[in-house]
């Protein structure tokens, strides 16, 4: 096989790039284990990381009423106190307009706060925010710069990010050794944009010496995540025995679960794949539909 029909996989591996996130799920909280008594009575008295965490509590929903008005109080609190996580949270409220008005400028500001200070997170979202000209000029050498910040910290967005980039030449010059190298350590960390963009690096022998095998277990990494691209592609591969052994069964399973999460280009090949299945394997994929879930290993051999 050719690797012809993989060509959308392209657009992931120079597409979208990582959005911005908050820092919650990439920061412990400081008073994990006490009630919600208690740190409402140290954010009182001016804690930092007790506003923080109360913050987190009410944007989440943990043991409150999920309320990010609530949030963006207790994070602005936290935030002019130089806590770089609530900076990054309250950047990241301004971005998506909840708790108060969107303000893309307001959100870059915060961003930039805490981005400054050397928060992986406010890096990430900064470098996108200038890589998109969201409230910020749009400037890919400056998105470039804060993705590398991020990726150099081992931040798996900013990996990504700054792979995307390199895939690109927006703001550094195009080097797909370097895109390569950051995709892998994002896609290690469970990254599943750079998973599919590892694998196809590797089914294209760009940035690396070609290696279908290699190309099939990321994709395969990326498509047990849930990722339509990623089951696209594996299911391709196990349609034309690329990198795996040919498997009819697998591959119509595989482009189902594809098209179902809008993966359109997955529709033609199911159909192709269809016209060459007996009743035997078409209903021992459906079995498989019936029952992968998301989160758990696909399987690797079938009865037909």
């Amino acid at each position: 096989m050719s690797y012809r029909r993989l060509s959308i996989i392209w657009l992931f591996l120079i597409g979208p790039l990582c959005l911005s996130a908050t820092a919650g799920e990439r920061m412990e909280t400081k008073y994990a284990n006490l009630s919600k008594e208690t740190l409402a009575a140290l954010a009182e008295k001016g804690d930092a990381s007790a506003q923080f965490d109360l913050g987190l509590m009410h944007a989440e929903g943990r043991g409150v009423p999920q309320n990010y008005q609530k949030a963006a109080e207790w994070y602005r609190k936290a935030a002019r106190q130089g806590d770089t996580r609530a900076q990054t949270n309250l950047g990241a409220l301004y971005e998506k307009g909840k708790g108060l008005k969107a303000d893309l400028h307001a959100a870059a500001d915060w961003y930039r706060k805490a981005a400054e200070q050397g928060n992986s997170v406010a890096q990430s979202n900064l470098g996108y925010m200038y890589s998109t000209g969201q409230g910020v000029p749009l400037d890919a050498q400056k998105a470039a710069d804060w993705f590398r910040k991020a990726a150099e910290q081992g931040y798996a967005a900013g990996q990504h990010n700054l792979a995307s980039m390199y895939a690109k030449g927006q703001g550094v010059a195009l080097d797909y050794k370097a895109a390569a190298f950051w995709h892998r350590k994002a896609a290690e960390q469970g990254d599943v944009s750079s998973q599919s963009g590892l694998g196809f690096m590797y089914a294209t022998g760009l940035g690396m010496p070609k290696d279908y095998q290699r190309a099939v277990e990321w994709f395969r990494k990326a498509a047990e995540q849930g990722n339509a691209n990623g089951q696209n592609n594996l299911g391709l591969a196990y349609l034309e025995g690329l990198g795996t052994a040919r498997n009819l069964v697998l591959a119509y399973a595989l482009l189902n679960l594809a098209a179902a999460n809008g993966n359109h280009s997955s529709t033609t090949e199911r159909e192709s794949c269809l016209a060459q299945m007996s009743a035997a394997q078409i209903a021992e994929s459906q079995e498989i539909l019936a029952t992968w879930k998301p989160g758990t290993p696909l399987p690797r051999e079938t009865r037909n």
